[in-house]
């Protein structure tokens, strides 16, 4: 059985159902059908003269099949594109989180006589919770941390952000002399 079809109108709402107005050709028999398309399947909804003989509703079935399929691929390929501008999204915002934690890391090493300092941090993930600085007291002492905040990505960054707020905070305080660092360390620990 050979026939034509044509889609006349296609019509797309917000929960993704597609519905398509298309008109049948079966050698001189010709019809209309209304048919909705989800994800779970292809449902007429409205046909006219498709009952007229077993080729064209054979004809229509064979469309409509046709129809279902190709509406189910750009459906999955709408989904697929929304996943991946997601993911997008999260990679953008990750790096975002990274740049902003490696600014949080010392960018100048102190120089000191006789003491010669090197520091290289690489995380597992995109963040993570590792953490080193070197705090000058004065010009004979330096401060020197080395964490590793428990956990990794974001939950551990964050915990490893406050942790150097908090330490550099303290730092002024050892500076003048109101606090040593054994005081510092039961601050920390609170």
């Amino acid at each position: 059985v050979s026939g034509t079809s044509t889609v006349n109108t296609n019509t797309v709402t917000s929960s993704g159902t597609q519905t398509y107005n298309s008109s049948l050709t079966v050698g001189a028999t010709a019809g209309t059908a209304t048919f909705t398309t989800t994800n779970s399947g292809i449902t007429v909804t409205g046909a006219t003269n498709l009952n007229a003989n077993a080729a064209m509703l054979h004809f229509a079935g064979d469309v409509l099949a046709s129809l279902a399929a190709l509406t189910a691929i750009a459906l999955t390929n709408a989904r697929l594109f929304e996943r991946e501008k997601e993911r997008e999204r999260l990679e953008s915002e990750l790096r975002l989180a990274r740049d902003i934690q490696v600014s949080l890391l010392p960018q100048r090493i102190p120089v000191m006589k006789g003491v010669e300092f090197a520091a290289v941090s690489r995380p597992s993930e995109w963040v993570g919770g590792d953490y080193y600085d070197l705090l000058p007291l004065d010009h004979e002492r330096v401060l020197l941390c080395v964490a590793d905040v428990v956990g990794k990505g974001v939950a551990a960054a964050l915990t490893m952000s406050n942790l150097q707020a908090a330490l550099r905070a303290l730092v002024g305080v050892i500076r003048a002399g109101h606090l040593d660092l054994l005081g510092a360390v039961r601050e920390m620990n609170r």
